[in-house]
């Protein structure tokens, strides 16, 4: 709907639109349950991909693209579902076969509990997330405790699918402020070099490679 309010030439309202998106998602950006933060992502790479597009951005999304810590949110996001595990027994009423069988659910949801929280600090250690391969979390579920082999890894989240959408967005969000930094630049009659290789902050590994073209169009692109 942003584009094609620019498209239209009305970039003014365009930007406005994502102006009340922004403020929309707050509310759940400030979620801490898994599946709100997921939406954020969501919503964020794609409000990203539409900023990249338009003209007449302000300098204010700058700071506020640099304001999200997509790393904190995904480990508070993680936290509060471990906090869901330990709280699942609660929902199993106070009919008799659930009185008899909470000392062993209890015991149960504890042993999932350690899991997700190993799983939690190892991430935490890691530098980056950006192409981190994350099948090992899936295959130490595999072999759960001896005398837990039925648990209900339903209540796990998928560490190997959840883990890339909150790199992905780093990405994303380091890309959106590159171009509307160097667009910055650029209107402020500052060319700056034609060409420029940085480090990524989101993938140590790679460049981002800038290039301004004689028409003054930006390009930028990891290397890979």
């Amino acid at each position: 709907h942003s584009l094609t309010r620019a498209a239209g030439g009305d970039a003014v309202t365009a930007v406005a639109d994502m102006d009340a998106l922004w403020r929309l998602n707050e509310s759940l950006r400030d979620d801490p349950e898994l599946l709100s933060q997921l939406f954020s992502v969501a919503i964020l790479r794609v409000q990203a991909a539409v900023l990249r597009q338009l003209g007449g951005v302000g300098p204010e999304w700058l700071d506020r693209l640099a304001g999200v810590d997509v790393r904190h949110r995904m480990h508070q996001a993680l936290d509060c579902q471990n906090r869901r595990i330990l709280a699942a027994v609660d929902t199993w009423g106070t009919d008799p076969l659930a009185v008899v069988c909470r000392p062993l659910g209890l015991l149960s949801v504890a042993d999932m509990s350690r899991d997700l929280s190993r799983e939690i600090e190892q991430l935490a250690g890691l530098e980056f997330l950006c192409d981190r391969d994350l099948t090992g979390f899936a295959e130490a579920r595999t072999s759960p405790s001896w005398w837990n082999p039925d648990r209900a890894t339903t209540l796990l989240p998928d560490l190997a699918n959840t883990v890339p959408r909150f790199a992905r967005l780093e990405v994303d969000l380091e890309l959106t402020r590159r171009i509307l930094a160097r667009r910055a630049t650029l209107a402020s009659g500052r060319l700056g070099l034609a060409s420029a290789e940085i480090v990524s902050k989101a993938c140590p590994g790679d460049r981002w490679i800038e290039t301004v073209g004689p028409d003054g169009s930006v390009t930028i692109a990891l290397d890979r």
